[in-house]
């Protein structure tokens, strides 16, 4: 393709973007991103957009298999009743997964009705709230910076990510670091087989595990990781109780040395339990935020 070719595939390209407004965020991000584009030795930035590419696929195969919710009733979700989304119920909240739909994709359905931003204090008045947007997956961008940017080196490590859900994390340790094994444990059995699918299907069997089980009966993988996730994986569907009970198995059982990833940080999460009059033994680990 010459020069002449170029600018006219980038003109029919541009042509075809949805609508003015996605046009506009397109022609800013490609001015915030036009020196690495010139760059023709830049193979790191090549590769994070073939690796986002590969990530947003994954993305819309799965969309197409779940409800605008991502949730199933299969599983029992707890509004938090400490912390700060102690706010949160069933009015007021809806639950939109950040690594289905990304902040383009959420305009989208806002401008198609599909989706609302807001809800109605009093019905049919003016009245109206914002709605809180609760995601229970990590972002493209989250997952990139977590193994880019965050955590060292994984060359020959072991990654867990525990209630691995949809399995956001464990395609993003796949793509972005060099873990030798990546292992996701799952209690919910339907999110277990949509993560083999998905697994098998882009043949990530090499260093990717699914295991179906309860952690806080696993002690083993536990003591084989050597990086822990945890994304907002107990705050939703857990009590207070239940959820410092498993934080004391997990202190017990990782090993000292384990590097933890969690979001919310722990300070928010115990800070959280303490309001609510939880009695809780303080821990002492790596945190990385």
């Amino acid at each position: 393709m010459d020069f002449q070719e170029a600018v006219s595939e980038f003109i029919s390209f541009a042509g075809r973007i949805d609508s003015k407004d996605h046009r506009s965020k397109f022609f800013q991000w490609l001015s915030e991103n036009i020196k690495d584009l010139q760059n023709d030795e830049s193979e790191a930035f090549s590769g994070t957009i073939n690796v986002e590419v590969e990530l947003k696929g994954i993305a819309a195969e799965l969309r197409k298999r779940l409800p605008l919710d991502a949730t199933l009733s299969s599983e029992t979700i707890i509004c938090p009743l400490v912390g700060p989304n102690s706010d949160c119920n069933a009015t007021n909240t809806i639950h939109v997964d950040a690594f289905l739909y990304d902040d383009d994709l959420l305009d989208s359905l806002v401008e198609d009705g599909k989706l609302s931003r807001s809800y109605c204090k009093d019905c049919g008045s003016k009245n109206t709230s914002p709605l809180n947007f609760v995601s229970h997956s990590a972002s493209i961008p989250r997952l990139r910076v977590i193994f880019q940017e965050i955590l060292p080196d994984l060359t020959g490590k072991v990654v867990l990510d525990i209630g691995s859900r949809l399995g956001p994390v464990l395609y993003g340790a796949y793509y972005y670091s060099n873990a030798a094994r990546i292992i996701g444990i799952e209690i919910n059995q339907e999110f277990v087989q949509l993560q083999s699918q998905v697994v098998q299907g882009k043949g990530f069997t090499d260093r990717i595990e699914v295991i179906h089980g309860d952690i806080c009966q696993r002690a083993d993988i536990l003591k084989a990781a050597n990086v822990i996730v945890l994304n907002n994986v107990f705050e939703f569907f857990v009590s207070p109780e239940n959820h410092v009970k498993i934080w004391q198995f997990l202190r017990r059982e990782i090993n000292p040395g384990t590097l933890l990833v969690t979001i919310p940080s722990l300070e928010e999460e115990f800070a959280a339990l303490n309001k609510g009059r939880v009695v809780f033994v303080v821990i002492s680990m790596p945190i990385l935020p």
